[in-house]
């Protein structure tokens, strides 16, 4: 439970972070709270700059190696969510999202995740 809550902070911090980056409005803690994807195009680009700062989109492309490595590390302990963890990442990898701009793409993965009930 500890884990979770650091984990918690550290995506609100990051997510702040983006926040002022992207001029977006969101409300940060009520978005994690909720499980709220952004519609706004600056709370998209608030995800999309999270993503970027993770490691977890490159390039305008989703990283899975990044994403793998960090699934490996945070779900060491848990290996039924190390596999949903992949199996979500192995799906959510492969959605076209050609013709999207770039912020929509990050949004779009994000979608893909919480469709398939994976929590990031």
């Amino acid at each position: 439970v500890v884990q979770g809550a650091v984990d918690i902070e550290k995506a609100i911090k990051l997510l702040n972070k983006c926040k002022k980056e992207t001029g977006a409005t969101e409300n940060v803690e009520e978005m994690i709270k909720t499980k709220t994807i952004p519609t706004t195009p600056e709370g998209k680009c608030m995800i999309l700059c999270a993503a970027r700062e993770k490691g977890f989109v490159k390039d305008e492309r989703i990283n899975t190696k990044a994403i793998s490595d960090y699934m490996e590390v945070e779900y060491a302990n848990e290996p039924e969510k190390l596999e949903k963890a992949a199996e979500t990442l192995a799906k959510c990898s492969t959605i076209d999202t050609s013709g999207l701009e770039k912020c929509d793409k990050a949004v779009a993965y994000v979608k893909c995740a919480k469709d398939s009930n994976f929590e990031i």
